[in-house]
C-alpha cells in the first residue's frame, strides 16, 4: 500500500496578513495596517519582500483604500497622509505680538488669562471666584536690589 497523503504547508501568518489585506482596503496606511494586527511596519515590509502573493495583494487593497479613503478626506488630510514631513502641522507659535505691548498691559493680560484660569484673583469680574487665592505679578526687570 503506498501512502497517498499530501502534506500542505499553512503560513502561520496567513490570518494576520488577511486582515491587513482587509485594512488597506478602507485605510490606505502600511503603519496603521501593521498596528492593527500588533506587528510593526518593518515586519510587513519584510514579509511583503518573502511573500510575492502577499505583497501583490497588499499593493492592489492599498490602491482601493486610496481610492476609497481619498474620496472622504479632506484635502489637507489628504495632503499630510501624502506627504507628512512637508504637510505637516506647525507648532511653531508666534510671539511677535506681544513685542509691542508696554509692561503694564502685559502684566493685566497675564493676570487676566491667569484669572481664568483660577490661579490669580480676578477684579474683572470676568474670571476666578474670590475663593481663589491672589497672588502677585511682577516684572523682574523693574525691581531693584
Amino acid at each position: 500500500m503506498t501512502d497517498t497523503t499530501v502534506e500542505y504547508k499553512v503560513d502561520p501568518r496567513a490570518e494576520k496578513k488577511n486582515q491587513i489585506v482587509e485594512y488597506l482596503r478602507r485605510f490606505p496606511f502600511y503603519k496603521w495596517a501593521a498596528k492593527s494586527v500588533a506587528i510593526d511596519e518593518d515586519t510587513l515590509l519584510i514579509w511583503r519582500k518573502e511573500d510575492e502573493e502577499f505583497s501583490d495583494r497588499v499593493e492592489v487593497a492599498r490602491s482601493e483604500g486610496i481610492r476609497y479613503f481619498g474620496g472622504r478626506a479632506t484635502p489637507d488630510l489628504i495632503l499630510k497622509s501624502a506627504d507628512p514631513k512637508t504637510f505637516k502641522d506647525q507648532s511653531e507659535v508666534n510671539l511677535n505680538v506681544f513685542n509691542n505691548l508696554t509692561d503694564e498691559q502685559l502684566d493685566q493680560l497675564i493676570k487676566s488669562k491667569l484669572g481664568k484660569v483660577g490661579i490669580v484673583k480676578d477684579t474683572s469680574g470676568e474670571g476666578a471666584t474670590n475663593e481663589t487665592p491672589a497672588i502677585e505679578v511682577r516684572n523682574p526687570t523693574s525691581e531693584t536690589a
